[in-house]
């Protein structure tokens, strides 16, 4: 790969679609679990339920489980794309933005 490949270079690399599926996973963890914490820790709010709190809290657990294996599976696999920092910055840009679900694109957070 050059010393300063074109982002479609990098999508071309064959370790960028690994990229994309952990970005993926990650995203979708995040924003598919989101609505059901949101949902569980209203209704303990509202109705003083403690069991809700419990669901709440293995909901985010394995919500942040989920995102944690996502990002560290994209990270390796950003790693075998160039050894330069700059490439694997903009592979890892390239990824994240792709790999967000299609209703939270428009968002400029990662």
């Amino acid at each position: 790969m050059q010393p300063r490949p074109t982002d479609d270079e990098i999508r071309a690399h064959p370790a960028f679609p690994r990229v994309l599926a952990g970005y993926r996973l990650y995203h979708w963890v995040f924003w598919g679990g989101l609505p059901f914490f949101i949902a569980a820790v209203a209704y303990a709010t509202t109705q003083h339920a403690a069991w809700a709190y419990v669901v709440a809290g293995v909901l985010s657990l394995g919500n942040v489980a989920g995102e944690v294996y996502g990002f560290k599976r994209a990270r390796r696999a950003v790693l075998d794309i160039s050894t330069s920092r700059a490439v694997q910055q903009r592979a890892d840009r390239l990824a994240t933005k792709e790999g967000k679900p299609w209703f939270v694109r428009w968002l400029p957070v990662r």
